[in-house]
Order: C-alpha cells, then structure tokens, then sequence
C-alpha cells in the first residue's frame, strides 16, 4: 500500500464519520436518476414529495406551465407554482428556488427546491 492509498483511505475514513448520510425515501417505483422535490416545513424541516409529485413537478417545468396542480392529499390540496407566478396571498415574491408550494384551502405557502 503506497502513502498516497493510506492519505486517502485515513481521509474517506475521517469524513464518513464526521459527515451522516442520510437516505431518503422518495416513494416506491421512483427511478434514481428522476428528478426529485421537496418543501420547506413550519419549523425548516424537508418534506419530499412522492414519485407521482415529482413526476408532475418535472413536467411542468419541462413545458413550461405557470403551476401544477398535485392530486389531492389528505391534508389537502396543492398546487406547485413556479417563476414570476411562484406567490401567493401569503407569499408576496417568489422564492429563490422560483417554486412554491400553495395549499388551495388557505394559501400558507412553503418554498419548493429540487435535491440536487
């Protein structure tokens, strides 16, 4: 073993520990290389969306459009909005990412960023 194979293996030793990986489960059937989303929650933590949502927030942007709707959840509906249309009654200018995430019911808003 060369000192070069010792310095690299002691350094990707030293940073698998001191940073945590963390795996993300981003819905059954979703492809690895597929576009992938998530939104800010109240206190900052990620909610990523489903294989379906993602779906529907890639195509979007792919064509263009000003917002999709996503299927209706549970907890509600929302629409994902992008660009200058990425506001909402609550949000008055659009994020940095440009998305926003806007539940139809009462408008509370949430930034929207792809994981890159």
């Amino acid at each position: 073993m060369t000192r070069q194979t010792v310095v690299r293996t002691d350094l990707h030793t030293m940073l698998s520990h001191a940073v945590p990986v963390v795996e993300a489960d981003w819905g059954e059937g979703q492809e690895e290389e597929a576009a992938r989303y998530f939104s800010f929650g109240p206190r900052g933590e990620q909610d990523f969306f489903d294989a379906a949502d993602n779906a529907a927030i890639s195509r979007a942007l792919a064509s263009g459009d000003a917002a999709v709707c996503l299927p209706p959840k549970p907890f509600g509906t929302f629409e994902i909005r992008f660009g200058a249309s990425a506001t909402s009654s609550k949000v008055a200018r659009p994020p940095k990412s440009g998305m926003l995430q806007v539940n139809l019911a009462n408008q509370n808003s949430r930034e929207v960023r792809k994981w890159d």
